[in-house]
């Protein structure tokens, strides 16, 4: 029945019937198989598709074949360099979505993957004044002697606590 939906001979809900009466409840296993593979499929055209995913695959084959794609953790400091700026890359093709780092590690015969979402967004200003007024503002907080003497005796009094409000 697999190979008949696969081709399009078969609707997926008369595809779902046949196999309840073959498997009956143990059917939905293989009933989900089949939207796992159409979901596979719609990802796999998406990535030869459009044009920011064939861009990101040619960078990724370009890089790879500098080792700035990943490899052993022992060489990895000597690669750092490299696999930063193959990041920076990829976040600039992809500056309006979202940029995810995956990483694979291997210990003991088991694979573990960390996924990372990247923080493509530029936060930082250009603007000369701005960037003044927060080294002020930085440089009062960290230096206390900067506080005026107003601040500090205001500062050192009792709070005054509002009371709570009762429900009767």
């Amino acid at each position: 029945a697999l190979p008949i939906l696969l081709d399009g001979n078969m609707e997926s809900l008369q595809y779902e019937d046949s196999l309840r009466e073959m498997f009956t409840i143990h059917a939905f296993i293989a009933f989900t198989m089949d939207k796992l593979i159409q979901s596979i499929v719609r990802q796999l055209q998406h990535i030869v598709s459009d044009e920011i995913c064939v861009q990101v695959t040619d960078l990724y084959l370009s890089e790879s074949s500098c080792g700035a794609t990943g490899g052993p953790i022992s060489t990895q400091s000597s690669r750092a360099l490299s696999e930063a700026n193959f990041q920076r890359k990829a976040e600039q093709l992809m500056a309006d979505e979202n940029c995810f780092k995956l990483i694979f590690s291997q210990s003991r015969g088991q694979v573990l993957l960390t996924i990372e979402l990247l923080d493509t967004e530029e936060e930082n200003s250009d603007d000369p004044v701005e960037a003044e007024r927060w080294s002020d503002y930085v440089e009062r907080y960290v230096n206390s002697d900067s506080t005026s003497p107003e601040l500090r005796e205001h500062l050192a009094q009792k709070p005054v606590l509002l009371p709570s409000p009762t429900r009767e």
